[in-house]
């Protein structure tokens, strides 16, 4: 057994509540490929990183609309 770190993992409503949008929005977005997660019994796991990611690579830089 590798010795990783373990990081906490989110669920789809803490992502949610922190994006402020509803629970079936960020299952879409995981489903989609937008936002990394892993299944873990019948619930998402979303990494905290992998939230960050997303933010980054679908935000608009300062001064675009």
């Amino acid at each position: 057994m590798s010795q990783g770190v373990v990081t906490a993992m989110l669920s789809v409503a803490d992502v949610a509540a922190h994006l402020k949008v509803s629970r079936y929005t960020v299952v879409r977005m995981v489903i989609s490929g937008k936002l990394a997660a892993s299944k873990v019994g019948r619930q998402w796991r979303i990494d905290p990183a992998a939230v960050d990611e997303m933010l980054r690579r679908t935000t608009l830089p300062a001064g675009i609309q």
